[in-house]
């Protein structure tokens, strides 16, 4: 139902993930594009085209990327935000981790996996992140979070793999919530980039 509105995003430094948010536009992590102005957008079918990095919030973990419609045509995905009520909510994400560019340009569907929202926490930055157990793994970064009704709640973002001291975690991923995006958003439309 989504997998359409999802790209693959490369750069000369790596490759990563994102979705349609609005006409034109793609929300992604600002670690995905990295110091980046320009990157590749790569569909599952059709040619690559170029994105233009519009701003980023290096704090959230947020970065707007703008495209030339006349070029590729996205559908924006529906939002919905989450609260503390709806932890045990079944989630899906979407992104790239299995996915190379093929020699026509295209990278097929996204991988998908499944998992349940586990507890919505704020970083020391004041920021809020969502903690799922849905795997995550590189190139999912900047993928969407889907609820099952196919709107987006949230951002992939990163995986937890130790303790502050050092023992092994499994199974803790976080992601940027929708409502998080949204705060920021029109200012990255706008060209601004946040600290």
């Amino acid at each position: 139902m989504v997998w359409g509105s999802a790209v693959y995003i490369e750069t000369p430094g790596g490759y990563g993930s994102g979705w349609a948010i609005d006409q034109g536009l793609i929300v992604t992590n600002a670690h995905v594009v990295a110091f980046y102005s320009q990157v590749t957008l790569h569909r599952g079918s059709g040619a690559p085209i170029p994105g233009t990095v519009l701003g980023k919030d290096n704090s959230r973990d947020i970065a707007l990327v703008s495209f030339n419609t006349s070029l590729m045509v996205l559908r924006p995905l529906p939002t919905r935000s989450l609260s503390t009520e709806d932890i045990g909510e079944p989630l899906m994400v979407l992104g790239y981790s299995s996915s190379g560019v093929k020699g026509d340009g295209t990278v097929g569907a996204p991988s998908a996996k499944q998992g349940i929202l586990s507890q919505l926490t704020r970083l020391t930055e004041g920021w809020d992140n969502l903690r799922i157990d849905a795997v995550m793994d590189p190139g999912d970064s900047g993928g969407p979070v889907i609820d099952r009704s196919g709107r987006v709640v949230g951002m992939n973002r990163s995986a937890v793999q130790t303790t502050s001291s050092g023992a092994r975690v499994v199974g803790v991923y976080y992601a940027v919530p929708v409502y998080e995006i949204q705060k920021v958003l029109e200012d990255l439309k706008a060209g601004k980039s946040l600290p």
